[in-house]
C-alpha cells in the first residue's frame, strides 16, 4: 500500500485505482510473468520498460536502470504509474474524466496504437462506449475488471481514501 500510495500520489492518481490495476494485472504477485513476457506487479513488457527508461531520462532520472529491475516492486510500480501518467496526458478529446481513465487503461493493455485505431474507427471516439467494440477482446474485459476491483477498494477505504 505504501509504495502504491507514494507513486499514485506523485502522478496524481487515486491509489485505489492503481491498486485495482495491479490486482488485475498480477494479483499482487511481484514475480508474475505473462505468456507474452510482461513482468512484475504491473506486467510491464521489457521493451516498453527500456523505451520508458529512455523517455524518462531527463524528467525522472531515478528510473535509470529500471528495465533491469522489473520484478522489484517499487521500481515496477513507479514505472507503471509513470507510464499511466504518460498515456493519460496523451489522451485528448474525451467525454468525461472516467472515459479518459478507461482510454488510458485501454492504451496500457492493448497499446497506444490500438487505442488510436479504435478511436479512428469509432462513431463516438470521445467516449469509452464508442470505442470499446473496436478494441481487442482482452482489453474489453480488462477495463471492467479494474473498475469492479476499484469499487471494492473504494468501499473498504471510505474513511481513509489517501
Amino acid at each position: 500500500d505504501k509504495i502504491i500510495r507514494k507513486y499514485a500520489r506523485r502522478y496524481l492518481f487515486d491509489w485505489r485505482l492503481i491498486a485495482a490495476q495491479i490486482h488485475t494485472e498480477s494479483r499482487f504477485r511481484r514475480t508474475a510473468r505473462s505468456y507474452r513476457g510482461a513482468l512484475g506487479l504491473m506486467q510491464i513488457m521489457p521493451g516498453t520498460a527500456r523505451w520508458l527508461e529512455e523517455k524518462s531520462e531527463k524528467s525522472t532520472p531515478e528510473l535509470k536502470g529500471v528495465s533491469r529491475m522489473l520484478v522489484e516492486p517499487e521500481m515496477n510500480i513507479h514505472l507503471g504509474c509513470y507510464y499511466d501518467a504518460m498515456l493519460f496526458s496523451r489522451i485528448k478529446n474525451f467525454s468525461s474524466s472516467d472515459d479518459r481513465y478507461k482510454m488510458m487503461f485501454a492504451a496500457y493493455n492493448a497499446g497506444p496504437g490500438n487505442l488510436n485505431t479504435a478511436r479512428r474507427k469509432a462513431d463516438s471516439p470521445a467516449n469509452w462506449v464508442g470505442i470499446r467494440d473496436h478494441l481487442p477482446e482482452e482489453t474489453k474485459k480488462y477495463i471492467p475488471r479494474i473498475y469492479n476491483r476499484y469499487k471494492i477498494y473504494k468501499k473498504w477505504t471510505v474513511l481513509n481514501p489517501y
